[in-house]
């Protein structure tokens, strides 16, 4: 089951996984992967944030924490 719609294109590729000058957006809660980005379509006209919550199905959030815990750092490996 998952929560809503999913995110927007502008507002997946806004989210961050580590520390940068941004704050990152993907978190475990509860046991699932939530993305909180303060995206939304009217930004741009109202000036104003608004959160946009969205936790991902257990399966999809899975294959992202290994993405991120397993293939990334061994790419890191393979490219040094």
């Amino acid at each position: 089951m998952g929560s809503g719609q999913p995110l927007r294109e502008s507002e997946l590729f806004s989210v961050t996984w580590r520390n940068t000058q941004r704050r990152r957006n993907v978190y475990l809660k509860h046991g699932l992967v939530m993305l909180h980005t303060t995206y939304h379509k009217g930004q741009q006209q109202t000036g104003k944030f608004k959160d946009n919550i969205r936790f991902l199905p257990a399966p999809v959030g899975d294959l992202l924490l290994d993405y991120l815990v397993v293939v990334i750092p061994l790419r890191q490996v393979f490219l040094r």
